[in-house]
């Protein structure tokens, strides 16, 4: 636990605090500055800085609550939903995405108008899932809404890239920042589907 961290001390009086699932090693709860009505994160319980860092228990039901909350999203979207994660195992470096240094995915109602591009401009590149857990370099991971999962290594250092590429698409560029927009509503109405 770090004192300093957001997800380390979490005011659940606040909405985006809300508890949706708790598991052994996880808590599901809405995304703070949810750009889209259906946005959830898979924040670990441990004060972890990437989800490579999960013990082999904790990785299986990670991947148990990915699998479980794309069938949730389909049944509640009509649709399967965007997976991510901005892992700094290495803390030293300078290259990150994170704008909280604690492991959480966000999963999120959205489809890329054209995810080719979206790839080629981080360098996402195919992987098995569980290459995710072998790694030690700060990584962007990416699961699309088929199910095909994505990593990469050499990013652009920004922080909240991946909300940065999804404003953008969503035509909301200057609204990527969570810590400045709350989008509220898209909370109530995420809370309101997965209660």
């Amino acid at each position: 636990m770090s004192t300093n961290c957001v997800f380390c001390k979490l005011d659940y009086s606040l909405p985006e605090n809300t508890i949706i699932e708790e598991t052994t090693s996880f808590r599901i709860i809405p995304g703070t500055g949810a750009l889209v009505e259906g946005y959830l994160l898979i924040v670990s319980k441990r004060h972890l800085l990437a989800m490579s860092d999960l013990s082999p228990a904790e990785q299986r039901e990670y991947r148990y609550l990915i699998k479980k909350y794309r069938a949730k999203f389909k049944s509640v979207y009509n649709q399967f939903p965007i997976i991510f994660e901005h892992g700094s195992p290495d803390s030293k470096s300078h290259i990150s995405a994170n704008s909280v240094n604690h492991a959480h995915t966000h999963i999120m109602n959205h489809q890329f108008t054209n995810e080719s591009r979206i790839l080629q401009k981080i360098n996402l590149q195919p992987c098995n899932f569980l290459n995710l857990y072998v790694n030690t370099r700060n990584y962007v991971f990416y699961l699309n809404p088929q199910n095909q999962p994505y990593i990469s290594f050499d990013f652009p250092p920004t922080s909240q890239l991946m909300r940065r590429l999804i404003a953008e698409d969503l035509k909301i560029p200057s609204q990527y920042n969570w810590r400045q927009n709350n989008f509220d509503a898209n909370i109530l109405k995420t809370l309101q589907n997965f209660q």
